[in-house]
């Protein structure tokens, strides 16, 4: 089942919210040599989210009405 653009762009905001409620709660229990590797990680999971949220959903085709995706 595809997500309508939508929900895609849902998907994308409450992924960022979560990102940075989780940055603000682990900025001050994690050892500081950790700090740069979360933010790294935190940003391709970030970019991630927003291309796949502004992303153009395909258009099926006319033969295609019967094949699942």
């Amino acid at each position: 089942m595809k997500l309508s653009q939508n929900m895609r762009k849902l998907n994308m905001l409450l992924t960022l919210l979560g990102l940075t409620a989780l940055y603000f709660f682990l900025q001050n229990r994690i050892d500081d040599s950790l700090e740069i590797p979360m933010i790294i990680g935190f940003g391709i999971v970030a970019i991630v989210s927003v291309i796949y949220g502004f992303s153009p959903i395909p258009e099926r085709e006319n033969g295609d009405k019967d094949k699942k995706v």
